[in-house]
């Protein structure tokens, strides 16, 4: 993830069969830190659909392509840390469209399935 400047990781896209992923922390993207993440375990969400917004989003596992998806701004979440606790968190903006792209890979959900629009990046 970080070697490929990407802000996030689910592991169904390593070939690992659990419900985990890992996201960058909106702090350290901003703050140009090449470190800064949290892991989640069996993460799940409450949606808040009357505020939704579409941006680009792009994947790792789609080197190449962009698309413009559609994802709620905010969303409260509860997940399991590696160190076996239980949190509850509200994410909104970058952070809370992190949360729903990695979460979509647990269920087999690929941004490209959601983009109403696609854009291929040029190589430098």
């Amino acid at each position: 993830m970080y070697a490929a400047n990407g802000v996030g990781l689910a592991a169904p896209q390593v070939g690992v069969n659990k419900n985990i992923f890992v996201m960058r922390t909106v702090e350290s993207l901003e703050a140009g830190k090449d470190r800064g993440h949290i892991i989640l375990i069996n993460p799940s969400c409450q949606l808040n659909q009357d505020a939704t917004y579409y941006d680009v989003e792009g994947c790792l596992s789609f080197p190449g392509i962009q698309g413009k998806v559609e994802r709620s701004k905010e969303l409260a979440t509860v997940y399991t840390t590696p160190e076996d606790q239980l949190c509850q968190n509200t994410f909104l903006g970058l952070q809370a469209r992190i949360f729903q792209h990695e979460n979509d890979h647990l269920y087999g959900i690929m941004f490209i399935d959601k983009a109403e629009e696609f854009y291929q990046l040029k190589k430098r």
